[in-house]
């Protein structure tokens, strides 16, 4: 795997793939080697391998075909096979590598540009990488145990970079499928939750964790490409000496940054430092907030004290520059109780943003003579008050105002502990503390030795993404988003990533696109600056600082949050109020177990989707079709996919909405069963409806809970479906308890999500219908156990107005 793209620092070596072959490939047929070898190729679903070879014939074997093999089928005589292997000249080991494949594949690039091989076998290739696929499949799912993983991953990483060398030259031929990676049983109890239902973690994974890596952290990297994922589990990410465990974590939040205000310890710069603790005028604060508008602080470092100013939150008068710092509470930079920080910290604060504010591009105009010897910049510790009650009414204030404070800032500077203790010229897992003594000046050189992937995605992957609060600072600042690394680095995030991301397209650089994929790479800008669209961080266009604050989506926001975690789960209200343009007064008004209701009602429109999204919902009357929170909910429903735009309406009775109908006949409450067979009235069409449960801890699917009926009287039970044609691709619906009808309006009670699909999953998922037999041994088949009868049903010809609670 040596051909991979890795970390200028790689925190592990490229893994040691044995050289298991018992003799050479022997040139001939790729399809038919196994029948030549003596070896049953069965259908392409199994390989007999236990029962009549022991591993390393199978290893042999698989090696022999499906790598050695491979590289023959493609480059035919440039396939050197010696070049491949090496002894270990301690050890004496045979061992396989990939070094020479990429100026293997250069070459054959140049010939079949002119030869036009290709385009004549392409058809025979396909069929190779086919085969490939599935005989890893077939064997990996059953013996996944039984084979060395390094060598079930050469495979994989061989097999797609052949496939991404071919899709070169003819993109539209040879597309690249999903993976299954090779899985471990993985024992350590302390790290249970990042494993997956079958208590397993692929082989990449466990790397990770084993490394100190956080399980959301993996599932962030998992979620990517083989290539970016193998990248990401090489890169080495700094340990405070303090870090904490991972132990809860599971691979959609990380749990470990989570603080309690009775015991929460603010710290300073270096462990026994016993410095002074400064704090601007609380009283001051609040009177800047009262007058509608933005704090700000200098610290003037020859003197040690805090001067205080303020901004208008708007753009007229041009506001003076500003700095917003973003920070993680756990990190120590944080104080419940005062608005004060050590002095130490302060002068640590003040002498990195005093680096940033000096001569940027992206800087405002020059300001105010009287402003030019002070650098402002806005933290929550000192300007968010805290004490009485006249504090705590202010703090609202400048929460309600969250929004304009990073819109109208100069830049957003980062700072996380991980990310501080990881110099930028080693990468290096260690306890720096360099960054303590200021930034590191005018010196390029250091940024310089890391390069722009391995900063994008060490910030990307950094406990700073994992928390919910750092996503509207890092998605909302209109300015430039720095980023502090060890040695007192700041890496300035746009113009490095905007730069390198516009060399990824075009010919000239299409070979690097095998080993970075472009997804990827938006998806990891995604994380830092936030899950909307990417037009505006897309490959050749400029980052355009502009003080107008993004807009989210509901769609885009419940994803963005959706592997985010807070210490008090009510905040989650607050967040996406800022990102959603929300009535901010009405939900910092609201009781705090009312926010999330404040939210929604502050929204006069929502994706009609939110219907069909499998999570928990609220209890209030009026607000039961409401999701309890988007936190932690994997894909942003598992599936379902909010609407852009807002196809229903929130009012106080319910979700009001146009949408088509199923009206369902004969069920005898209560419901016994997970599963449904419905038949439409009309065509006689038969549908298979599998309730969808909210997933547990961690994303695992709940199995075989029966549909719930709510409390109360109803006249009819029906399904709203997202659309009328349901098809064997399935939709979305919902189940719903009709309790009136009035004006051409159905009020009904929401009941659960579901999955409605013309296949039968009680036959054969993959069957082009249910005949009347096979309807009928549906019954005596073991399935039967998740099914409940057959229901006639009467899909509605239009869409139907409804109002669901």
């Amino acid at each position: 795997m040596d051909h991979l793209l890795v970390p200028k620092h790689p925190a592990r070596p490229a893994p040691k793939v044995r050289y298991y072959c018992r003799q050479e490939y022997d040139g001939g047929d790729f399809l038919t080697y196994p029948e030549r070898m003596g070896w049953i190729d069965d259908g392409d679903t199994w390989l007999d391998l236990s029962d009549s070879h022991d591993v390393d014939e199978a290893s042999a074997f698989l090696q022999q075909w499906l790598f050695f093999g491979l590289l023959h089928e493609f480059f035919g005589e440039l396939a050197d096979f010696s070049a491949f292997i090496e002894t270990d000249s301690s050890s004496g080991i045979v061992y396989v590598h990939t070094r020479e494949l990429l100026p293997m594949a250069r070459a054959w690039l140049e010939r079949e540009r002119a030869e036009k091989r290709l385009a004549l076998q392409g058809a025979r290739l396909k069929q190779c990488l086919k085969k490939t696929y599935s005989i890893y499949h077939a064997v990996t799912d059953e013996q996944d145990e039984f084979l060395d993983p390094y060598l079930q991953l050469s495979l994989v990483a061989t097999s797609r970079f052949l496939t991404h060398v071919a899709s070169l030259l003819y993109p539209d031929e040879f597309p690249q499928a999903p993976w299954t990676l090779p899985c471990v049983k993985f024992d350590e109890g302390r790290l249970a939750n990042a494993k997956d239902v079958n208590n397993d973690m692929d082989i990449l994974g466990v790397e990770m964790v084993q490394s100190g890596w956080c399980p959301r952290q993996v599932g962030i990297a998992e979620r990517c490409s083989f290539e970016t994922y193998y990248f990401c589990s090489r890169l080495r990410m700094g340990r405070p000496p303090d870090a904490p465990r991972h132990d809860s974590c599971t691979q959609l939040q990380c749990l470990a940054l989570q603080v309690e205000s009775g015991t929460y310890a603010t710290k300073h710069v270096r462990p026994g430092c016993s410095c002074p603790w400064l704090s601007p005028s609380t009283d001051a604060v609040c009177a800047i907030l009262r007058a509608g508008r933005i704090p700000l602080v200098a610290f003037d470092p020859s003197t040690d004290t805090l001067a205080l100013s303020s901004t208008t939150t708007t753009t007229s008068p041009p506001p003076p520059r500003y700095t917003a710092l973003s920070h993680i509470w756990s990190d120590g930079l944080g104080n419940p109780s005062a608005n004060a920080l050590p002095r130490c910290q302060l002068r640590r604060i003040a002498a990195v943003v005093a680096s940033t504010t000096s001569g940027s591009q992206h800087e405002p105009p020059p300001p105010r003579p009287q402003q030019q010897q002070q650098h402002w910049f806005w933290l929550d510790t000192l300007l968010c008050p805290v004490g009485g009650p006249d504090a705590r009414d202010a703090r609202l204030l400048a929460i309600q105002r969250m929004r304009q404070t990073y819109a109208l800032s100069a830049r957003v500077l980062v700072l996380a502990a991980d990310l501080q203790a990881t110099s930028t010229s080693t990468a290096s897992i260690g306890t720096s503390t360099s960054a303590a003594a200021g930034p590191a000046g005018d010196d390029d050189s250091a940024e310089a030795l890391l390069p722009v992937m391995d900063k994008l995605y060490l910030t990307a992957l950094s406990n700073w993404t994992s928390r919910l609060w750092t996503l509207q600072e890092g998605a909302l600042g209109r300015g430039p988003l720095d980023v502090l690394f060890g040695d007192g680095v700041v890496w300035g995030f746009d113009d490095d990533v905007d730069g390198e991301a516009g060399d990824l397209g075009g010919e000239a650089d299409a070979w690097g696109l095998g080993r970075v994929d472009a997804v990827d790479w938006g998806y990891m800008v995604g994380l830092v600056r936030g899950d909307v669209d990417m037009g505006e961080l897309q490959a050749g266009q400029p980052v355009v600082v502009d003080t107008t604050p993004r807009r989210f989506s509901l769609r885009h926001a419940s994803v963005a949050v959706a592997r985010r975690a807070t210490s008090v789960r009510e905040d989650e209200a607050l967040c996406l109020g800022s990102l959603l343009e929300a009535d901010m007064r009405a939900i910092t008004r609201a009781p705090r177990r009312d926010r999330m209701k404040a939210l929604w009602a502050s929204l006069p429109v929502v994706p009609r989707e939110v219907l069909f999204l499998r999570e928990a919902t609220m209890g209030e009357a009026g607000w039961r079709w409401a999701p309890r929170s988007f936190l932690g909910v994997p894909n942003a429903g598992n599936g379902v996919v909010l609407g852009t735009e807002g196809t229903a309406r929130v009012t106080a009775e319910g979700l009001r909405t146009v949408a088509h109908g199923f009206d369902l006949d004969g069920l005898v409450c209560p419901l016994r069963r997970g599963v449904l067979r419905l038949r439409e009235k009309g065509s006689g069409a038969v549908y298979s409806l599998i309730k969808q449960a909210p997933l547990l801890r961690g994303g695992a699917e709940q199995f075989e809970q029966a549909w719930t009926v709510p409390d109360g009287e109803f006249m009819r039970i029906a399904l709203v479906v997202e659309d009328r044609e349901i098809g064997r691709g399935g939709k979305y619906c919902c189940m719903v308890f009709v309790w009136k009808e009035e004006d051409e309006v159905a009020y009904a009670r929401r009941g659960d999500a579901g999955f409605i699909t013309s296949r039968d999953v009680a036959v054969d998922w993959e069957s082009d219908g249910s005949s009347d037999e096979e309807a009928e041994a549906c019954f005596e088949d073991p399935w039967s156990n998740d099914i409940y009868a057959e229901v006639t049903g009467t899909l509605q010809k239009e869409p139907q107005a409804w109002c669901i609670d």
